[in-house]
C-alpha cells in the first residue's frame, strides 16, 4: 500500500521478525534461529489478491562484543511482474534489547529506485525490551529519508510508528500452520508525495517470526493483509 508500506512493514519487523532479548548474548528470537532456516511470507491486496512473496533467510549469527548480531537475506517478488528484488540486513540484540535501525523502515525496492542518487537518513531505532507482555507499551519510532541529486533534495519521506503496544497471547492459524503467538499493534502514519495513516496488527512466532499482518486505514478499512506460507529448515 501506498510506496509499498506493506513490504517495507515486512521487512522491517517480520523479516525482521525478531524480538525478545533475554540477556546480553541470548536472544529469544521471533525468526527461525538456525542458519539456512528460512520463511516465505505472501502478501495479498484488500481485496485478497496476491501482491508479492518475501522470502527471508538467515544468513548468518554471531556474537561480538556481548551483542548477538544476525544476517539477513530477503528476496522479494512481486506477482505482477515476476520482478525480484533482494537486500541484505544485519540485525543486533544488545543491552536487554532487539534493535532494528531506523534505516531499514524503508522498502528496498524503494530504495533501489534511487541508488544512483543520495541518502540521508535519520531516525529513531526501534526498539524491543528483553520481555513482552500483554498491556505493555512499546517506545515509538520515527525515519526520514531525503534524496539528493546534485547536492538538491527532490524527495522527502518520513514514516512514524506511534501507540505500539502489546494487545494479547493467541493461537493463530494460517497456510504455514497453528502457532502460539503474541500481538502487537501500532498506529502508522507515511509522509511523502502522499500521506497516509492507519494502524497495523500483527502476530508473531517464537522461532518463526511473522504470522499473520493486517494493514487497516484510517477508517478502518483492511488494506492488506500478509501471512506465513511455508517454513524451509
Amino acid at each position: 500500500m501506498y510506496y509499498n508500506m506493506k513490504n517495507s512493514l515486512l521487512i522491517l519487523f517480520f523479516l525482521l521478525g525478531i524480538s525478545v532479548a533475554k540477556s546480553q548474548n541470548d536472544c529469544t528470537l521471533y525468526f527461525p534461529e538456525v542458519v539456512n532456516n528460512s520463511v516465505e511470507i505472501r502478501n495479498f491486496d484488500g481485496r485478497d489478491r496476491l501482491t508479492s512473496t518475501q522470502i527471508s533467510k538467515l544468513k548468518e549469527k554471531k556474537v561480538e562484543n556481548g551483542a548477538i548480531k544476525l544476517l539477513v537475506d530477503v528476496t522479494t517478488t512481486t506477482a505482477s511482474d515476476n520482478k525480484t528484488n533482494n537486500a541484505s540486513y544485519e540485525l543486533v540484540c544488545q543491552g536487554g534489547e532487539f534493535v532494528i535501525n531506523f534505516r531499514n523502515m524503508f522498502n528496498p525496492a524503494t530504495l533501489g529506485a534511487y541508488q544512483d542518487m543520495e541518502l540521508s537518513f535519520t531516525g529513531d531505532n526501534l526498539r524491543y525490551p528483553s520481555s513482552m507482555n500483554v498491556g505493555d507499551s512499546l517506545p515509538n519510532a520515527s525515519a526520514n529519508m531525503k534524496v539528493l541529486s546534485s547536492g538538491i533534495q527532490i524527495m522527502s519521506m518520513d514514516m512514524k510508528f506511534t501507540s505500539r503496544k502489546v494487545d494479547a497471547k493467541e493461537s493463530v492459524t494460517v497456510t504455514g500452520g497453528t502457532f502460539d503467538c503474541i500481538k502487537l499493534s501500532y498506529n502508522y502514519e507515511v509522509k511523502s508525495i502522499f500521506k497516509a495513516q492507519g494502524k497495523s496488527v500483527e502476530w508473531y512466532a517464537k522461532n518463526v517470526g511473522l504470522v499473520k499482518r493486517e494493514n487497516y486505514d484510517s477508517k478502518g478499512k483492511l488494506v492488506d493483509r500478509s501471512e506465513l506460507f511455508k517454513i524451509t529448515r
